[in-house]
This record gives structure tokens, C-alpha cells and sequence, in this order.
């Protein structure tokens, strides 16, 4: 038999984003400075198009990887914590 699922609270949804979007900004600030390296370059519409491929391929792993990690084990914890910090 398979196992009821419970739906996120708005706050797991939260954190979620939040951790979303702190880790999204850490990895464009690597990213940029991986492809940048210590000089600044006039890109083409080319070059701009190629850097977008680049960063939506990086946020959309990133928002995969986040989702696996909160429907398998993080979001046990943090419905754990989210429970325990609202139970009076």
C-alpha cells in the first residue's frame, strides 16, 4: 500500500522558497564569476542569449534538487519543526 502523503504547510512552503531563492542567488553570483573570470566583456546578443541558457539551466536544477530534498527527507524535519514551534 502506498504511503498518505501530507501537503506542505504554507510556512514548509516558505522555507522552501526562501531556500529557493538564497540558494539561487549564490550559485548566479558563482556562476557569473565562473564565466566572467576577472575581466568585463561587451557581450553580443549571442553571448547574452548563451549566459540565459546557462542560468536557466542552473535554476532549473536547482529548483528540481530543491523540490526532491523537501518531498523526501527535509520536509519531514521541517514539518517536525513547523509542528513543535506552533503546538501550544
Amino acid at each position: 500500500m502506498s504511503e498518505l502523503r501530507k501537503k506542505q504547510t504554507r510556512i514548509e512552503s516558505a522555507i522552501e522558497a526562501v531556500l529557493n531563492i538564497g540558494s539561487g542567488f549564490v550559485l548566479s553570483v558563482l556562476t557569473w564569476m565562473f564565466l566572467v573570470p576577472e575581466s568585463w566583456m561587451t557581450p553580443s546578443a549571442t553571448d547574452a542569449v548563451r549566459v540565459t541558457i546557462i542560468f536557466t539551466c542552473v535554476s532549473l536544477l536547482r529548483n528540481y534538487l530543491w523540490r526532491r530534498i523537501f518531498e523526501n527527507e527535509l520536509h519531514k524535519y521541517i514539518h517536525k519543526i513547523v509542528i513543535s514551534l506552533f503546538r501550544r
